[in-house]
């Protein structure tokens, strides 16, 4: 049975060259064989450490350079973020309302609607 070893994103074999120089520590990118505990540590180095605890802060969700908030800012050339009271809606929030209203009617529209209003930290 021969192990596989990922370097640089390509399957190679145990007794291949670069295989046994990353086991030799002569190797950069990080080792990852087929068991399940090693492809976490993968995971973990790959992601850039451990996740660390928000201690309590919330989520931004909606920040640039997360996938919702590279959606929100290109959806801020057609629609403006509104304030409803003290709450800011944001665009991408309002085309899940719609989107969700389209394909599940209203009661999937207020579904969407609550959660958009919980993940921007409605309730603090």
């Amino acid at each position: 049975v021969t192990m596989v070893v990922v370097i640089n994103g390509q399957l190679v074999p145990d007794d291949d060259p670069r295989a046994i120089r990353l086991r030799q520590g002569g190797g950069s990118a990080p080792r990852t064989t087929g068991s399940t505990s090693n492809r976490q540590q993968a995971n973990t180095r790959a992601s850039g450490g451990p996740s660390q605890p928000n201690n309590g802060a919330p989520t931004d969700y909606f920040a640039p350079g997360t996938m919702l908030g590279n959606g929100n800012e290109q959806l801020k050339q057609y629609l403006q973020p509104f304030q409803v009271g003290s709450f800011r809606v944001e665009p991408i929030m309002v085309a899940g309302v719609v989107l969700a209203g389209v394909i599940f009617g209203l009661r999937g529209a207020l579904i969407v609607a609550v959660l958009s209003f919980l993940a921007a930290g409605g309730l603090q």
